[in-house]
């Protein structure tokens, strides 16, 4: 719970109502700093995931930007062929390094 003083200072710059217990203003940080962390994450996510298929053996372009937009699909199944596709391209010692960041 923050004090009054920096509850509404905290309120005013998010733009939203101020309580008299900081609940709104601290609750629309927590899930504005969640939305921030779990989109971080996913982007490094696809970026580990590019540079990977950009150095795995035997794909080409085509494949390389198919997995890659497979990889992006909100369909488990499809993010799982692509990260199979992965496994299966990459360099044993840096497949055991990979593979487990990304899962």
């Amino acid at each position: 719970e923050l004090p009054p003083s920096e509850e509404r200072m905290l309120a005013s710059a998010l733009g939203v109502p101020s309580d008299a217990h900081g609940v709104v203003a601290t609750a629309v940080l927590r899930q504005t700093a969640m939305t921030y962390c779990n989109e971080r994450l996913y982007l490094q996510r696809l970026r580990l995931f590019k540079l990977c298929m950009l150095s795995a053996r035997g794909l080409t372009l085509g494949k390389t930007l198919a997995a890659w937009k497979l990889l992006r699909s909100s369909n488990a199944a499809s993010q799982s062929a692509a990260l199979e596709v992965l496994e299966h391209s990459l360099d044993a010692r840096l497949t055991d390094l990979v593979v487990p960041l990304l899962n």
